[in-house]
């Protein structure tokens, strides 16, 4: 998806920036062809109970702030927005003038399991009980899911969604789903995979400079 979108915008006659985000086992790719790499962070593992841990990249939104601080663009793509990591970097983005934009898997966003799969293994569709959802995240006595973690996970990424100026998702289920936590229906997107970057490069392609950033985490 990254090299994708970034070919397409290339083709379009933007400038892209790309930041890397790879978990601490894992090579970090070489930049697409035509694009600049800068920063780059590595995601340190938080187990599924911790899920306060898995929504902070302290080291990613540093380096994202000082990059926008130096060299402004004009939008920013999270491409796989929801899935564990930081979900401050579209506000980020927001409040420094950058128009943020998203890729995301709705199931990522409102299942802290990234899969609306219950322990049991039963397929679930209750995402908006907090206390349910932190038992079905909870390992043992002693690694318990804090409700109230679990809840606040939820609303900061649905508030950092609403920000964003497009939200691209893949079917209108997913659609739906976001909507019913909390994302304005104006905000998203319906694109098959194969047709988000040329959907998304058309909405950053028609602004009035063409400089977008992309960070990645798939």
């Amino acid at each position: 998806m990254t090299a994708e979108l970034a070919r397409t915008l290339l083709a379009g006659g933007a400038e892209v920036q790309w930041v890397p985000v790879v978990h601490a086992r894992e090579a970090t790719p070489p930049p697409p062809a035509g694009i600049h790499s800068f920063g780059g962070s590595v995601l340190t593992s938080a187990p599924l109970h911790r899920v306060e841990r898995g929504t902070l990249d302290l080291p990613l939104e540093s380096s994202l702030t000082r990059e926008l601080r130096a060299r402004p663009v004009d939008a920013m793509v999270h491409i796989g927005a929801g899935a564990r990591g930081s979900v401050n970097l579209l506000w980020i983005a927001d409040r420094m003038g950058v128009p943020p934009f998203a890729i995301v898997r709705a199931d990522e966003v409102v299942c802290q399991r990234g899969d609306l799969v219950h322990a049991t293994g039963n397929a679930c569709a209750n995402f908006e009980d907090p206390v349910r959802c932190g038992r079905c995240c909870t390992a043992s006595w002693l690694r318990r899911a804090a409700a109230s973690e679990v809840q606040n996970r939820l609303e900061l990424l649905i508030a950092s969604l609403q920000v964003a100026r497009g939200v691209i998702v893949r079917e209108e289920r997913e659609a739906k789903m976001l909507e019913q936590a909390g994302v304005p229906r104006r905000n998203l997107l319906l694109a098959a995979p194969e047709d988000a970057a040329r959907v998304l490069a058309e909405r950053l392609l028609a602004g009035p400079t063409r400089s977008p950033s992309l960070t990645r985490r798939d």
